[in-house]
Parts: structure tokens; C-alpha cells; sequence
């Protein structure tokens, strides 16, 4: 029987059509990848570890949309886009997600933990791509491999004790989540990008609107980092944080161990809605009534303004209420700190 002969025509259409078959089948992997680790975290952010709003900055920045733009007249100036996008969000959640759950603190976690993910997503996908850009010939395997290490890395590295660590994008509440923890990542999102660019923004209208808008509320956010440092530096560091990255995971990974709560006083999700909903209850059902003032009884703390049910936590979580159009009015709050209330809901502040 003679041997099947093939031209190099043939053979060339072969090879390419073998070449578009793996790379197809690596797109799917990377779309799957990170598409399983997007569900991760919002699991993460959402069911997990729920960023519930409860002191009284979580609750002033729900309410109050200030205007875009560095401003003299707003407490912070240059706090732009941590006080932008929570009060965005407080109305996309009264808006869309509110009326499915009926339940407004929910809401609020679901929104904040599904933002917060996105960002993350973006934060892992950018390093991805920075690592590819910066070892072309590296295998998919290695590339997965790094990628998978440095996500591992952001929830093992500070996993020393069996209860209550930290990780990498933890807070001590949902406010300082967005004043600090959202500023950085998004530097970080803009910086590899950058790098990966070689500082030449090369792309469509859309993606330069786009790079412009993240752009200016990576500068009127409230991020300690500077981009023009971490710029003169990071094409270095990215080498020495792998390294450092795959000698930790190996000493600190234990699936036994848990984390903080992103609410103060790393309180329980859980008891830290319920005394929400209680305040809220109070306030509503006293306005509702026709009273025209009120006392609030609200949790005890040893601190000498009550943080962080603090003397003013009335009219910040009145004034949020009316903006988001659970209330037509404010009316004047007292607070009134009852240790009975700490007990109702086995509050204990440390």
C-alpha cells in the first residue's frame, strides 16, 4: 500500500488549523478560570465575608453623593471616587436589588461584595497579562501556576492564628474597604496595564475614555500610593514578588484557619444586621408616626463618643435613610447608648 503524501500546502493548513485548536482551547481554560474565580469571590465577599454596613461612616457615605470633582466644600476635597461610588451604590441596591430581597442592609452587602469582586477580578486578571507580557516564552502551565500562586497568596499570607487573620483586601469596615483597599487595586489595575503598554496608551476611543475616567479616580481617590513611584519600580518587584510569593503560601496555607470580618469590631455579619435593622426600624417607625423628634437607643460602647455608634449616628443614618427614599423627612436624633441593646444582640466590642 503506498504511503499517503501530502503537500506542503496541506501540510502548512494542517499545522495552522492544529495552532487554532490550542488556542482556542486556552482561551476557554483562561475564560473558565476566571470565570470560577469571579464566583469565588462574590461568594467570598458576599455570603462569606459580607461587607455589612454599621458604623457611623459606613452609614454617612451611603447617603450623600457629592459632586465628581475636587471640591473645598466636602469634608475630604480630594476624596472623590470612594465618595462617589458608595452612594452609587447604595441607590443601585435601594433600586435593583432592594425590591427582590426586601431586605436593605442585604442589598447594600450584595452590591458592595459584587463591586468589590469585580475590581479584584480585574486586579487578577491584569497580573495575568503582565506576566505573560513580561516572560513571553513562559509555558500556559507556568503562566496558570503564578497566576493561581499569587491569588492563593492574597488569602494565606497573613493566616498565622486559627481564627480571626487578615487578608490582603481586608478592612475594618465597608467605608474604609472603598477609601483604601478599591484606591490601591485600581492603582494596581492601571499600573499593569501600563507596564504592558509600555506607558503608550495604543487602543479604541472607548478604551482611552476609559482609561481617563480610571485614570482621574486613581488620582482623586485617597490611595496612599503614588503612581509615579510605584511606576520606577514595579517592573522589578513583580520578579522578587513571585518568589516571595511562593515561599509564603508554602508556610502559612492551612484550609483550617478563617478571617476577620470587614466590620468594625469584627463583628458577626449576621448580629451586625440585625442591630442595623433595628436602628433603622426605630428611626422609620418614629417618623412614620408623626413625631417631629426622637430618641435612638443604639449599642454602648467604652469609647467617649460611642463609636461607632458615635453622638452623631442618629442624623447621619436619618439623612442616608431620606436620600435613598425610605423617609420623606429628618427630624432631630438623640442617642441614647442602653448596654441592653449590646445584650438583645450579644454585641461585644474589643
Amino acid at each position: 500500500m503506498n504511503p499517503v503524501s501530502y503537500t506542503v500546502a496541506e501540510v502548512t493548513l494542517f499545522r495552522r488549523h492544529h495552532m487554532f485548536s490550542k488556542t482556542k482551547l486556552k482561551e476557554k481554560a483562561v475564560f473558565f478560570f476566571f470565570l470560577i474565580t469571579f464566583i469565588f469571590l462574590v461568594i467570598f465577599f458576599t455570603k462569606i465575608h459580607p461587607l455589612i454596613i454599621y458604623d457611623a461612616d459606613d452609614w454617612t457615605y451611603i447617603g450623600h453623593l457629592r459632586k465628581p470633582i475636587p471640591s473645598p466644600n466636602e469634608y475630604n476635597p480630594g476624596k472623590v471616587f470612594p465618595e462617589v461610588i458608595q452612594p452609587i451604590m447604595a441607590r443601585i441596591a435601594t433600586h435593583f436589588v432592594y425590591p427582590a430581597t426586601k431586605d436593605f442592609i442585604y442589598s447594600i452587602s450584595i452590591v458592595y461584595g459584587v463591586v468589590l469582586s469585580i475590581f479584584v477580578l480585574l486586579y487578577f486578571y491584569e497580573f495575568y497579562k503582565l506576566i505573560k507580557y513580561l516572560f513571553p516564552n513562559i509555558t500556559f502551565a507556568a503562566l496558570f501556576l503564578l497566576t493561581s500562586l499569587f491569588i492563593i497568596f492574597h488569602f494565606s499570607i497573613f493566616k498565622v492564628e486559627n481564627t480571626n487573620n487578615r487578608f490582603m483586601f481586608y478592612e475594618i469596615d465597608p467605608n474604609c474597604v472603598y477609601n483604601y483597599t478599591v484606591p490601591n487595586i485600581l492603582n494596581c489595575i492601571l499600573i499593569m496595564y501600563l507596564i504592558r503598554h509600555n506607558f503608550k496608551i495604543k487602543s479604541s476611543k472607548v478604551e482611552f475614555c476609559l482609561l481617563m475616567v480610571l485614570g482621574y479616580f486613581s488620582i482623586f481617590s485617597n490611595s496612599i500610593i503614588c503612581l509615579a513611584t510605584i511606576i520606577e519600580h514595579y517592573s522589578k518587584s513583580v520578579y522578587i514578588l513571585l518568589l516571595f510569593c511562593i515561599g509564603l503560601i508554602s508556610f502559612t496555607y492551612s484550609k483550617e484557619k478563617v478571617f476577620k470580618e470587614s466590620i468594625m469590631y469584627n463583628l458577626n455579619p449576621s448580629i451586625a444586621k440585625q442591630v442595623d435593622n433595628d436602628i433603622m426600624n426605630q428611626i422609620i417607625s418614629t417618623i412614620q408616626d408623626g413625631s417631629d423628634e426622637m430618641t435612638l437607643i443604639v449599642t454602648q460602647s467604652e469609647k467617649s463618643d460611642n463609636w461607632p455608634h458615635s453622638n452623631y449616628v442618629g442624623e447621619k443614618i436619618c439623612n442616608s435613610l431620606q436620600e435613598l427614599g425610605f423617609i420623606d423627612h429628618t427630624i432631630p436624633i438623640t442617642i441614647r447608648p442602653d448596654k441592653e441593646m449590646n445584650k438583645k444582640y450579644n454585641v461585644i466590642y474589643n
